[in-house]
């Protein structure tokens, strides 16, 4: 798959979050912030009792951003014309590419872990493994790849989709830094110190080193810490409260440059329109 192509799907992933996203200002200085080891049943019976919160969440940029279905009918158009594409040589297509996780889609971990039942059977690691969207290794399944993403995006008008990037992750980082939400980033602290946890901020919770997030085991620590984190985000709303503080500032961007953010909404819809006219078989 080209890099145009793999750009195009990864920008409705972006997010400001874990180890599967490059480290945004926020994110390397909250990792030097100091952490206490903790009993986890100590963290369980502390923390305040969960209650219902959305798994995601939706700000302005999304609105530029391919949804997830709209990512599945573009995977599946590429998949199809690539297959077309290697029968013509007598090569056998590989397996159809799957969608980046869905937990690291939307918003899900912008503000760090949000849902209670990851936290509980994960902790922090993601439930699948977002290695497996690479591309292939075979130069011929590559060239076949390449040529379905530029008939994809023939007659597209190119945008600058690197411009939209660089926002997403500022305005993140712009959120964690207005006054509501470093109030109620401190409630959150509080909160995670009557499980006994010292943790200045969300994301340094999620990136501490002991919970190897490279490495597949999963301890009873990172899973009673991740449970204590999200509790204590449920208890002082602050997804809600950053979320609508990140708005503003989205809108505010939008209403900056709206011709820029048309031209990409635009460029989205023609995309997605040339994927649906791309053959069934």
């Amino acid at each position: 798959m080209t890099r145009a192509i793999v750009a195009l799907l990864m920008l409705a992933v972006l997010c400001a979050c874990d180890s599967t996203q490059p480290q945004t200002q926020t994110q390397t200085q909250t990792q030097t912030q100091t952490h206490t080891r903790m009993q986890p049943q100590h963290a369980e019976s502390a923390a305040p009792a969960a209650t219902k919160q959305p798994v995601d969440f939706s700000l302005p940029f999304d609105h530029y951003r391919f949804s997830r279905a709209e990512q599945a009918l573009i995977q599946s158009a590429l998949d199809r014309e690539t297959a077309r594409c290697l029968k013509r040589q007598g090569i056998p297509a590989p397996p159809a590419k799957p969608l980046p996780p869905a937990e690291i889609s939307g918003n899900a971990r912008r503000y760090g872990l949000i849902d209670p039942s990851a936290a509980q059977q994960y902790g922090y690691h993601l439930s699948s493994d977002p290695k497996a969207t690479q591309g292939s290794a075979d130069q011929r399944v590559s060239d076949c790849e390449d040529r379905a993403s530029q008939q994809l995006l023939h007659g597209v008008p190119k945008v600058d989709r690197t411009w939209l990037d660089r926002l997403n992750f500022s305005s993140a980082d712009r959120s964690a830094i207005v006054p509501g939400v470093q109030r109620v980033t401190a409630d959150w602290s509080r909160c995670m110190r009557t499980a006994g946890l010292r943790y200045s901020t969300p994301l340094a919770a999620m990136s501490d080193p002991r919970w190897g997030l490279d490495a597949p085991e999963i301890s009873p620590d990172e899973i009673a810490v991740a449970t204590a984190d999200v509790r204590c985000k449920i208890r002082v709303h602050l997804v809600s409260i950053r979320a609508a503080a990140e708005t503003k500032i989205e809108n505010a961007s939008i209403a900056a440059e709206p011709a820029r953010f048309a031209d990409i909404a635009r460029a989205n819809q023609q995309i997605v329109a040339a994927a649906r006219r791309m053959p069934a078989s």
